[in-house]
């Protein structure tokens, strides 16, 4: 399987090997023609258990798939590139320990402080003076420089 792949090209060529046609598929694994159609076009609302049972049929490995669905809702969402696997395994551990709440408030801090980044990098190269980095105080987010003030 390619690396440069997406999860809709992946599932179009394995189709392809089967010569089933999408209904065909549907049929085999117990789901509509929609869901299997939204999964060879590169829908991104794809349930674990769709997935499993889509990837057990084409032959797939059903957690690389799911790695890749995931990456690209990230690159989605976020516009931009995402690491295959996360090589500090903490947080692995703590996004495992959030409930799906905490998880959507993790992803609102990390772009707020994102945005804060790219603000002060484009503001570097213009030569503006900018206080706009954002840290963690432990309780909230603020930028920096202004901490304590109100």
């Amino acid at each position: 399987m390619s690396r440069h792949r997406t999860y809709g090209g992946i599932v179009r060529a394995r189709i392809a090997r089967t010569r089933l046609s999408l209904r065909q598929v549907a049929g085999q694994i117990g789901y509509s023609y929609e869901q299997v159609r939204k999964a060879s076009s590169n829908g991104l609302h794809l349930s674990r258990k769709f997935n499993d049972n889509l990837c057990q049929f084409l032959g797939l490995d059903s957690n690389d798939m799911w790695c890749t669905l995931q990456r690209e809702k990230l690159r989605a969402h976020f516009n931009g590139p995402v690491p295959k696997r996360f090589r500090d395994q903490t947080i692995v551990r703590i996004w495992n320990g959030l409930t799906p709440q905490q998880r959507e408030d993790w992803k609102k801090i990390a772009i707020v402080m994102a945005e804060a980044n790219e603000r002060a990098a484009r503001a570097k190269q213009s030569g503006e003076r900018t206080s706009s980095v954002v840290r963690f105080t432990g309780t909230r987010t603020e930028p920096s420089g202004q901490i304590g003030e109100a």
